[in-house]
């Protein structure tokens, strides 16, 4: 978590920031269930951020990202009184976050 290379792109690429699909997880379900380290308004605005669905009873938020030939898609679903926290990703030539969530949100919907 060096940030030293600039403010605008050690996340990126090949920046020092790495996160496993194992480690967002663990962050959306700390985030989801407001155990993090910041203010319950700070959390609740990030959820409000990443949601991209909201249905009766049923949310869905999520962040896609990309770097290289690796795209990812990690999130949440909220139903009644469940969440189901996820994290996928897809590598390879033309891998990018888009195609991960399409695959998700169709998977999802089968549900």
């Amino acid at each position: 978590m060096d940030t030293s290379r600039s403010p605008t792109d050690f996340w990126l690429g090949n920046g020092s920031l790495k996160i496993s699909a194992n480690e967002q997880a663990d962050f959306l379900s700390k985030l989801v269930r407001n155990q993090l380290p910041f203010s319950p308004h700070a959390m609740a605005v990030t959820k409000e951020i990443l949601t991209l669905e909201k249905h009766d009873g049923y949310t869905l938020a999520g962040k896609t990202g990309s770097c290289g030939e690796v795209g990812w898609f990690v999130g949440f679903v909220e139903e009644e009184n469940t969440t189901k926290i996820f994290a996928f990703n897809i590598q390879g030539e033309g891998a990018n976050g888009a195609e991960v969530k399409k695959v998700v949100l169709s998977l999802i919907k089968e549900e």
